[in-house]
């Protein structure tokens, strides 16, 4: 008696493929690429600082220098510098990042002293601190809104001397330098200006 030989049921492997993101997922993790920030940063410094500086601007440049100028006055040629500084740096991130490590008080420093000194240029002139504002000129709306703050308080000679103050304090921060050094430093420059100006008369 023969046994019928049963046939293998057939096994079917499915094949597992990549999952397809969405296109919009796929665009986003395109915009969250560190190159990509860095280009865009790099460009945008780039012109605004040419903006800035050229007499011939179209109409949006125009615009945007003049935000710039109105709401932070001179200071507008040190941000356009940093915009294109971030995006040369997060460009080379890779190759510097072992360098680069910024300090806190670095920062804390750096911004106190950028506020600081825009206050002191709007309160040291003596044009109409809102005219000044206006036209983009000392420290724009931020130093109008430091003036606001301290003159109607203090008055202008205090005020000069605190924000004086403020921004050398904060460049000391910044800069990670002690009073005693800078200390030492005037009593050597005032020595030496002594030593030369007797040596004149004698």
């Amino acid at each position: 008696m023969t046994r019928k030989k049963s046939n293998p049921t057939p096994t079917h492997k499915h094949s597992r493929s990549a999952p397809s993101w969405p296109p919009s997922v796929e665009v986003l993790q395109w915009l969250l690429q560190r190159e990509v920030w860095g280009l865009v940063l790099t460009a945008i410094g780039a012109v605004t600082l040419i903006a800035l500086l050229s007499d011939s601007q179209g109409m949006l440049s125009q615009k945007w220098s003049l935000m710039l100028r109105q709401t932070f006055g001179l200071g507008a040629y040190l941000i356009a510098v940093l915009l294109l500084g971030s995006g040369i740096t997060v460009l080379l991130w890779n190759l510097i990042q072992e360098r680069f490590e910024p300090r806190w008080q670095t920062i804390i420093g750096a911004e106190l002293a950028f506020f600081a000194a825009l206050g002191l240029l709007h309160v040291a002139s003596s044009e109409p601190p809102l005219a000044l504002a206006l036209a983009g000129k000392r420290g724009g709306y931020v130093g109008w809104a430091i003036y606001q703050l301290f003159v109607p308080i203090l008055g202008r000679p205090i005020s000069i001397l605190l924000l004086a103050v403020l921004v050398v304090a904060a460049t000391l921060l910044a800069t990670g330098v002690s009073w005693r050094t800078v200390v030492w430093h005037v009593q050597w420059v005032v020595a030496r200006a002594v030593l030369y100006g007797r040596t004149a008369i004698a």
